[in-house]
Order: structure tokens, then sequence, then C-alpha cells
């Protein structure tokens, strides 16, 4: 019943619309990291109905999803959250509750090490979430940082210690699959 979830995904209050949505952005981008997903996106939309409360914020929803998932999925496949169809289909539910629950480890890492102001420990286990977007070391490029760099028409480098924006190095043609704003001749 698309109408029917759909509602229930926009419902109010506003506040928990959005951390819900942004929580399950992140899941589902860590979800499809892998190359056959474990979890559909229904089922991690019907994750951050069920456990995504108000006054939470986003890091804490998150959580919430991938642990309170889990330890749902171990014990049944997930309720269909319109009630109108069977519950949601898992190829493998134990490899799914084992990766909501290495996903939910990490996150819980990262939240103690922003507690105690340790950068090193939340960029660790932050960056083995999502490699693209998060590196390892303060000034290291992300796939996502060097495909920004070269949209932005920034120099991009590739040097010894990895690809950098200015500097020493070999400068990388940027792209222009979508035209240039510059007229040709």
């Amino acid at each position: 019943h698309p109408e029917k979830h759909t509602e229930l995904l926009t419902a109010d209050p506003a506040q928990l619309r959005r951390v819900r949505a942004r929580a399950v952005r992140l899941a589902k981008a860590e979800n499809k990291r892998n190359l056959q997903p474990l979890l559909c996106s229904f089922n991690l939309e019907a994750f951050g109905l069920m456990f995504v409360e108000p006054g939470m914020g986003p890091a804490d929803a998150l959580l919430a999803l991938w642990l309170q998932g889990a330890r749902d999925l171990s014990r049944r496949l997930t309720a269909d959250p319109a009630e109108v169809s069977d519950p949601i289909k898992c190829e493998d539910p134990s490899a799914a509750v084992e990766r909501l629950e290495s996903a939910g480890g990490l996150l819980n890492r990262a939240l103690e090490g922003e507690r105690i102001g340790d950068e090193s420990l939340v960029r660790s286990a932050l960056s083995r979430l999502w490699p693209d977007f998060v590196a390892e070391r303060p000034n290291e490029m992300t796939k996502a940082r060097t495909i920004a760099a070269t949209r932005a028409q920034q120099t991009v480098r590739v040097g010894a210690a990895g690809v950098l924006t200015g500097g020493a190095g070999t400068a990388l043609k940027a792209p222009r699959s979508f035209g240039s704003s510059q007229a040709r001749g």
C-alpha cells in the first residue's frame, strides 16, 4: 500500500519526519555498499518508522534503526507498517542482522570518540561505514571530495601520497560530461 507508507513516513511532527528521513537515507547508503544489499529499502524505512522516536537526533535515530532493527529482525521478519501485507521479505536475515549490528557498533564507537574528543576514533569508525565520504585522516581526500573538487573546477592532483587538491603532483582534467559554462569555439 504505497500511499499508506508515504502517509506514515511524511506524517507530522516535522522534526521527527526530518530526523527519520536522514537516518533512513544514511542506513540506505550503508546498505547499498554491498553488491547485493541485504535489506530492501522498504525494510529500512519500516525500521525508521518503528524505532526512530521524537526527540532523537540523527545519530541516535540511526543507531536505534540499526541496533533495534537487528534485534527485531533476529526474532522475526519485519512487519508491514501499514499492516496490509505479509512481513517484509529478507533473503538472509542472519547476515542482515550481523551487518546491522556491525554498523551500529561502528556508529557507537564514533559517538564514543565524539564524547571523549578523539577525532581519530570518530574518523576510523565512520570511514569504515562510509569510506567514499569520510576519510580516516583529516586532510585525506575521499572519492566524494575528489568528485566535488573536480565539479567545482578546482585543480585536483595525484601525487605519491594519493589524491590531493592543489600542490605538487600530476593535474587531473576536470570532467565535462554535462558541458561547460565556457563558450566553445
